[in-house]
């Protein structure tokens, strides 16, 4: 499929199955995004909380929005992987089947995504003493504070640069882990062989598709903080949240469905899996659709 077409199918299979697709992502991201608007609403009531009370409730909606970033996270990518492979199979997935999906290859997904981060944590920390030691040994030796400077701007673009091609390297792990059921790092050697001869045109999607999702949910935080109204009674406030929470975290699962399409589009390139699909269709078994725009769900 052409790059286009990938990202006209992440909106098509968005559609198909967003009565699916929606409840997944308020399940598992909606919590930590409400707390996080609440607070900043309560936060500018006047008279309504003190100093201790607006600390304690923006600490726990943080910790709330880390929770659901690093282990919440991947069960949501693994629900939306499962309910997109079976709408490309034309396949009905309901809600309780997807959770399911999530459920049942969540230790995997979590610990590949939490050894993802501490990978790339482990490489900023590296990057940063690279070019932070031997700028404050220069500057005991005698160089002025421009090597700090110079430090920070090398450092900043090489830390983007190793951001994204770790996360284009290993983007397909959780399409791996739930079709394959492979362990962590078989996924992630499985992702790293899919992405060999497709790095530019897959970080090209997920940048592109990352530039989307940020003008939406920005779209969306705006226009949530237009309807902040400081005089209104506090309760009003926790149903505004809820409201916008709703249309802020639908883009949290384009993500693993343009990930989900890639791996197949990924197999069926090099690995010729729709030819694999068709004899299975013959033999009578489930066959798996060659992956066309037109034989997308629509």
């Amino acid at each position: 499929m052409h790059f286009t077409e990938l990202l006209d199918g992440v909106f098509r299979v968005l559609r198909s199955r967003f009565t699916v697709f929606l409840p997944i992502a308020l399940i598992f991201m909606g919590t930590g995004p409400f707390l996080m608007d609440l607070s900043s609403r309560l936060v500018f009531q006047p008279g309504r909380w003190t100093g201790v009370a607006e600390g304690a409730f923006f600490l726990l909606a943080l910790l709330i929005y880390s929770f659901s970033f690093l282990v919440l996270q991947p069960l949501l990518s693994a629900a939306a992987a499962g309910t997109t492979s079976y709408s490309l199979r034309k396949e009905r997935l309901t809600l309780r089947e997807a959770l399911k999906i999530a459920g049942r290859h969540s230790g995997p997904s979590i610990a590949a995504w939490l050894f993802l981060w501490i990978l790339i944590a482990g490489g900023w920390i590296i990057l940063a003493g690279l070019l932070f030691v031997p700028a404050v040994l220069a500057r005991m030796a005698g160089a002025g504070e421009w090597i700090f400077g110079l430090g920070a701007f090398i450092f900043f673009p090489a830390a983007g640069a190793f951001f994204l091609f770790i996360m284009t390297r290993f983007f397909l792990i959780i399409p791996v882990i739930v079709e394959e059921k492979t362990a962590i790092f078989g996924a992630m050697k499985r992702s790293w062989q899919l992405t060999r001869s497709s790095f530019w045109r897959t970080m090209s999607l997920m940048i592109v598709l990352g530039l989307l999702t940020f003008s939406y949910q920005f779209v969306v935080s705006i226009l949530s903080q237009s309807l902040f109204i400081p005089e209104w009674p506090w309760v009003l406030h926790g149903p505004i949240s809820l409201f916008m929470t709703v249309f802020y975290c639908i883009p949290q699962v384009l993500p693993p469905i343009l990930a989900t399409l890639i791996y197949f589009d990924r197999r069926c390139r090099y690995e010729a899996m729709d030819l694999q699909a068709e004899i299975d269709g013959w033999n009578g078994e489930s066959a798996l659709p060659p992956l066309s725009k037109e034989r997308w769900p629509s």
